[in-house]
């Protein structure tokens, strides 16, 4: 398990960035766009985020939240 770290800009929302999962996302999903999905910042919210890295397999699931869609 490894510990990450990084900066969101307030405008991210709208990128064409994927998100994969709910709760849990793959690591090639946007870190900015999940953390508005799981609603650790707001939609237009700045801030720096903190996240771990795990070995996690399928399935993942998809789902609508704070006005970003993930994919399955």
């Amino acid at each position: 398990m490894f510990v990450h770290s990084g900066h969101c800009p307030g405008d991210c929302q709208n990128s064409a960035d994927p998100v994969v999962g709910t709760d849990t996302y793959t690591e090639n999903s946007s870190i900015c766009r999940s953390s508005i999905h799981a609603g650790v910042l707001g939609v237009t919210e700045s801030g720096t985020v903190v996240w771990m890295s795990t070995a996690h397999t399928a399935p993942f699931t998809a789902s609508l939240r704070h006005g970003v869609t993930s994919m399955a």
